[in-house]
């Protein structure tokens, strides 16, 4: 089958290349050709030729996300947490689809490739997934969770899942493991629930996380008076045992801290050694961490990855001199959208927008924001429109970049270019966080903003969804 998507805007996906008017021809899942201004006659008259007119769009390469998770039925997170079902996981790809998303890598780092391809399966994004079963990682999960494991999980290493078809090693660390957003949504909040009944918010964890962090060194007795303090300010010291407390936040984020840093060093050894990029939980706690490791390691040897360089664990001024560091030493920074502007979190705005103006980015991703993360082109979009980037360099930070860096999981992809294959993303032109349609393989799998491939989508979501 050919189809020809004409009367459209066009970024290839390069940096630069920002076509007003042109053209796009797909034969056999591949872009055959495309062009600038009108398709030719002879094209937009050949019989059996599907016409796709997108006067008010703008075609781009499918988004390629290296970074986040939910998407398959392993372990979750660096903790090894219970998996999240098929039924949900597919539910998260489909969101990723509808937000522009054709290549995916799943770095919760701790489960099998089978169990990425039972998802992968039945869902058309090209799935792929990182791993990160090293001796550190396992026995940090285990500390603090490790309830997603099976026997085979323990067993597995990363060395193996390299070999077998995993494309990168990560991530290493998370906010599960080094006092993340984890932490915050899920970790805490289910610990002082059990301890006491009492009901955390992510921000009330948060600020009894960061009390903690900060008292870190301290004397047990000046870290309880500082818990205390906190608790006071929380309307909580009344309701929450102070001891109690102090015991089960410190088992969640200091004790694994140090088991998991260790982690750093057996990744970057085995991307050196097998030239697969590693891609490191960058936060406060590890910052120190991936900067010693790149100076260890010069640039020639390895391709390291500061995931989410914006994280809100840094104040603004420390994200960008970090951002500045590691990048000197030849490390990538990628940028994620977490939950940034659904919840207006001014911390991460602000990180994002400095690191855009300082020219310190390198690739934009998602995360996972606690499963309600903003889409890529969500980001871009706001970027765009406040002047803090170009929009043909802020989608390359999306598509080309990203495929270049990770060759394992989008040779052939992020690029609109002949011979290359057909994930493409046809987005409205003004907003382009309004994602018009999607094709994965040359097959539209979104269409008028919704899925619409298959005929799966009504039995797997109860009815809730159509086909």
């Amino acid at each position: 089958m050919e189809q020809l998507i004409h009367n459209t805007s066009l970024i290839t996906g390069d940096g630069l290349t920002h076509l007003a008017r042109g053209w796009l021809l797909i034969r056999d899942g591949l872009i055959e050709a495309l062009g600038d201004g009108d398709a030719p006659a002879t094209l937009l008259n050949r019989e059996g030729m599907v016409l796709h007119e997108a006067s008010q769009g703008l075609l781009i390469p499918g988004l390629v996300n290296a970074h986040t998770h939910g998407c398959t039925v392993g372990p979750l997170f660096s903790s090894g947490s219970k998996p999240l079902s098929l039924q949900q996981a597919l539910k998260n790809l489909d969101r990723h689809l509808q937000q522009g998303t054709t290549t995916l890598i799943n770095l919760c780092g701790l489960g099998t490739l089978e169990e990425t391809s039972l998802v992968a399966g039945s869902h058309p994004i090209n799935l792929c997934t990182g791993t990160c079963q090293l001796p550190s990682a396992l026995k940090a999960a285990e500390l603090l969770d490790g309830n997603g494991f099976k026997p085979l999980h323990r067993e597995i290493t990363a060395q193996h899942l390299l070999e077998e078809g995993a494309v990168v090693i990560g991530e290493v660390g998370s906010g599960a493991t080094l006092g993340g957003g984890v932490s915050d949504y899920l970790l805490i909040p289910n610990a002082i629930r059990q301890l006491c009944g009492v009901e955390l918010n992510r921000d009330q964890a948060g600020s009894i996380k960061k009390t903690i962090y900060q008292a870190r060194d301290a004397e047990r007795g000046q870290r309880l008076k500082k818990l205390k303090e906190q608790l006071v300010v929380l309307a909580l010291d009344q309701i929450v045992p102070l001891e109690a407390c102090l015991d089960v936040v410190e088992d969640i984020v200091i004790k694994p801290l140090a088991i998991a840093l260790q982690g750093y060093a057996e990744a970057a050894q085995l991307g050196v050694e097998t030239g697969v990029p590693v891609v490191f939980h960058h936060a406060a706690p590890s910052a120190a961490t991936i900067a010693a490791l790149a100076q260890l390691y010069p640039p020639a040897l390895r391709t390291f990855v500061a995931g989410h360089s914006n994280h809100p664990s840094f104040y603004r001024e420390e994200c960008v001199e970090w951002a500045r560091i590691l990048r000197s030493s030849g490390v990538i920074i990628d940028l994620s959208t977490l939950d940034t502007l659904n919840a207006w979190r001014q911390d991460l705005i602000d990180n994002t927008e400095a690191l855009m103006v300082e020219g310190l980015a390198d690739t934009i991703s998602t995360d996972y924001g606690a499963g309600r993360w903003d889409g890529i082109l969500t980001l871009i979009q706001f970027l765009w429109k406040r002047k803090k980037l170009k929009l043909a360099a802020g989608i390359a930070m999306a598509t080309g970049r990203v495929a270049d860096l990770y060759p394992r999981a989008a040779a052939g992809r992020g690029y609109l270019r002949e011979g290359y294959i057909a994930d493409i993303t046809l987005v409205d032109c003004q907003n382009i966080s309004m994602v018009e349609k999607v094709f994965c393989a040359g097959r539209m799998v979104v269409d008028n903003g919704w899925c619409c491939y298959g005929g799966n989508c009504h039995e797997r979501f109860g009815g809730l969804i159509d086909a």
